[in-house]
């Protein structure tokens, strides 16, 4: 059956990687105390930054825009968000632009695969990344749980577990890959919340927010589904393949389960982005974070604020039906 999809002799050729005796029964070692002492610095260190931002640069920010106090919190996250990944994704695609092996995904297998000589790029890169996850795992349990608390824990842990494995084990050129479709829609999710919190406090047409939102759905399809298929898991699952059978592809089910599940959650989230679009067509909701607390809360309080302003309409007319028999009454008390 996989012949139907590539031609295993084909590929082999391609890769002219013969049989090499040194590499057949070795193992990349798992355990590297220097990765992980590195990415715990990082986010020891992002840990200790945030706040300091929130208090400066985000706190001038906010003001500027004039937002709600009751939005501060929503907006501080996504302006970390954007401050991490808008220069982590364009470090990661500079870095992958200029390698052969990112355009021919055959060459993630090249020889001498998996003890590929990592560059200093690919090293920062993944520790970098381990260490935001860390963060984020913490931040996780520190402020107040979201909707989607279950998926969001599962995503950060399987991340976590990628970025590790795939650094350990020689996997690193498909992490990287994964990390560039990945990476970008963050970017986007939380620069169209911005745009969403200002206008909650301006007159913004209708049509505004659709075409703000438009963009985020197509970027969403495009890099962590479509890209993610052809970049990640077809190079994983179909190439690498054929040497799960050769030499020390040991954890390829391993691997690619992750990956699948993984997968899964990006379709779970692209079904929520739908379904908010969706509902402001029919509806016309505001286009929010339907995974956020605080966004159901904002809209119970303006519900209840136009339930507070009926009675207050209906209350006005009551005193002058009292007066009147009171009125009347007095008339009688004098002919008695």
């Amino acid at each position: 059956m996989l012949d139907l999809f590539f031609d295993p002799a084909m590929l082999r050729e391609m890769l002219d990687i013969p049989y090499d005796p040194r590499y057949a029964h070795l193992r990349p070692t798992l355990l590297d105390l220097n990765f992980l002492v590195k990415s715990l610095f990082f986010c020891i260190f992002l840990i200790f930054l945030r706040p300091i931002l929130i208090r400066t640069v985000f706190l001038l920010f906010v003001k500027m825009m004039r937002l709600k106090p009751t939005e501060y919190e929503r907006c501080y996250e996504c302006l970390w968000q954007i401050s991490f990944y808008g220069f982590i994704w364009p470090y990661t695609a500079n870095y992958l632009f200029r390698q052969n092996w990112f355009w021919q995904s055959y060459l993630f297998w090249e020889s001498p695969w998996p003890f590929q000589q990592m560059t200093n790029e690919i090293e920062f890169i993944y520790e970098f990344q381990f260490g935001w996850y860390l963060q984020c795992c913490y931040l996780l349990f520190v402020e107040p749980p979201k909707k989607d608390f279950l998926a969001l824990i599962a995503h950060h842990i399987i991340t976590l577990l990628l970025l590790y494995f795939s650094y350990a084990i020689g996997f690193f050129r498909v992490g990287s890959a994964l990390l560039f479709c990945l990476d970008i829609g963050d970017i986007y999710l939380h620069f169209c919340k911005i745009l969403r919190f200002f206008g909650n406090n301006s007159d913004i047409p209708a049509w505004v927010d659709a075409l703000v939102y438009l963009p985020l759905p197509i970027i969403w399809f495009i890099f962590r589904i479509f890209f993610f298929i052809w970049k990640v898991a077809y190079p994983s699952i179909v190439e690498g393949i054929l040497y799960r059978t050769r030499r020390n592809d040991h954890y390829y089910i391993f691997f690619n389960c992750l990956l699948t599940i993984l997968f899964g959650l990006q379709v779970y989230w692209f079904y929520l982005i739908l379904k908010i679009g969706f509902g402001f067509v029919k509806s016309g909701k505001k286009i929010d974070d339907i995974r956020d607390p605080t966004a159901s809360e904002t809209k119970k309080n303006e519900q209840q604020s136009q339930l507070t302003q009926q009675p207050q309409l209906t209350q006005q007319p009551q005193p002058k039906q009292q007066s009147q028999p009171k009125q009347q009454s007095q008339p009688k008390q004098q002919s008695q």
